[in-house]
């Protein structure tokens, strides 16, 4: 790959590299959110699913005359599931 098309994926990096830190970060007890059901559900569908758009959009912009929706599948969608279960 070459390093001019990784770095053009600048926001995405940017991203992923804040969720593997928020990731592996302690959490800190917050009494306030206790309440609020599968909080850590809907915190990793938020980390997750604001990833892939922007992996999505960033694809996207780049005004690809041919689409590679196989591609765009794997990094946008099936890259991030698998990060997930890495970490």
């Amino acid at each position: 790959m070459k390093k001019e098309y990784l770095f053009s994926y600048k926001f995405s990096i940017f991203c992923i590299i804040l969720i593997w830190i928020l990731c592996l970060m302690p959490v800190p007890e917050v009494p306030e959110l206790e309440d609020v059901p599968f909080i850590d559900k809907w915190t990793h569908l938020v980390m997750y699913g604001g990833t892939c758009s922007i992996i999505w959009l960033e694809y996207l912009m780049k005004q690809r005359k041919n689409l590679n929706l196989k591609r765009l599948l794997i990094w946008a969608v099936i890259a991030p599931v698998l990060m997930s279960g890495l970490l």
